[in-house]
């Protein structure tokens, strides 16, 4: 009841010995002073509901100096959110998510679930009674999971535990925002990914794909796939730019085109060039296209890619290495990052160019290093 100052249990009374701090006492015998046991505990009514924390000392004058510290931290919270559940808190964070792509949704829904049934304490526990140690705890102890979602002896990849990590930082730092909590628990930061080992294709490599994709076509979308091939590597672009590229796009007498980057939902002019303009002026021939059609009908010829490459006994390349022939092709004809990646759409002058997508080939380097002479005294 509202006002009560004595909680009493069988050996303990809990009994208030300064405003709003209360010790538990041991019920000693008839005629003796009760003995005080343990912390004190800061101690009240705030909005109908019972606040009871430990202030973690045995000493009262210190008891009194955080009973004030933790009032003013309790005051700042809404009341009505007091009980909010871990389960509670992520279902709200994941409807606030429901703008974002499919991939990402999945993502966040994936991490979210693995909170739910694996955190310490379950869904149902209250959110303010997680502590840093409880988070760092719980992503320690994170497994890969089987086909039946039954925990392995393995730990998860580094982009679920980033992604994990994340998601939980964001749940928490959305009840901070509410008013649920004082201060976000989690303090775990992100792992650095492994630098992924990143295969190109040569020229020559490039081609021989093509053609095999070509050679093994037996209709019309067949012979669509490898049109979608080659421009990729010889433009550089990827499959949603590529897919979503109609030939009202391209302006022949400007040698431009405009490219809408899926990623960042703009769009950009592209500069047509010696690779790119004799074949997209071959292909409006072939097809004889209305302005509103799209250039390539096939969206992502990733099977015939794939059983080219195996077929042609190659490294195990992707779809996105395709992106990388066009950009190693412009580095070793010495055109400079910025220019490069001003084409592609990149805002960073040219640092993600050269860090990510530039793979200059062995024979190239070859060749330049045989440039260098011994300097004159």
């Amino acid at each position: 009841m509202k006002g009560t100052e004595t909680l009493e249990t069988k050996k303990t009374k809990f009994l208030r010995v300064a405003p709003s701090v209360y010790r538990y006492f041991e019920i000693l015998p008839s005629g003796k002073k009760a003995k005080g046991t343990g912390s004190y505990y800061a101690y009240y009514w705030r909005g109908g509901y019972q606040i009871k924390i430990s202030l973690d000392t045995e000493d009262l004058k210190e008891a009194s100096l955080k009973m004030r510290k933790v009032r003013a931290e309790q005051d700042r919270l809404n009341p009505d959110l007091r009980g909010l559940t871990l389960g509670t808190a992520c279902d709200k964070y994941l409807t606030g998510r429901q703008n974002l792509s499919p991939s990402q949704k999945k993502l966040d829904a994936e991490a979210v679930r693995r909170i739910k049934e694996t955190f310490i304490g379950g869904s149902l526990q209250p959110l303010r009674v997680i502590k840093p140690s409880d988070c760092e705890k719980f992503i320690a102890e994170l497994r890969k999971l089987d086909k039946k979602r039954q925990p392995t002896n393995e730990p998860p990849s580094v982009s679920l535990r980033n992604q994990i990590v994340s998601v939980l930082k964001g749940i928490c730092e959305l009840a901070v925002l509410d008013g649920a909590i004082n201060t976000n628990p989690v303090r775990l930061k992100q792992v650095r990914r492994p630098e992924p080992k990143r295969l190109t294709p040569t020229w020559g490599e490039f081609l021989q794909i093509v053609e095999r994709v070509r050679s093994e076509a037996l209709d019309h979308l067949s012979f669509d796939s490898a049109d979608w091939l080659e421009f990729s590597g010889r433009a550089g672009l990827g499959s949603a730019e590529i897919n979503a590229l109609t030939w009202q796009d391209i302006d022949f007498e400007k040698n431009q085109m405009w490219v809408y980057r899926k990623k960042t939902k703009t769009n950009y002019l592209y500069t047509l060039h010696a690779l790119v303009l004799p074949f997209l002026n071959k292909l409006k021939k072939k097809n004889k296209p209305v302005p509103t059609d799209r250039v390539f009908k096939v969206r992502t010829p990733r099977e015939a890619f794939y059983s080219a490459c195996r077929a042609l006994n190659l490294q195990a390349f992707d779809l996105r290495s395709l992106r990388r022939v066009h950009i190693s092709v412009c580095m070793m004809s010495k055109i400079p990052a910025f220019v490069v990646a001003q084409n592609q759409g990149h805002r960073d002058g040219g640092a993600l160019v050269q860090k990510v997508y530039n793979s200059i080939q062995p024979e190239f380097v070859v060749s330049e290093m045989a440039r260098l002479k011994e300097p004159k005294r």
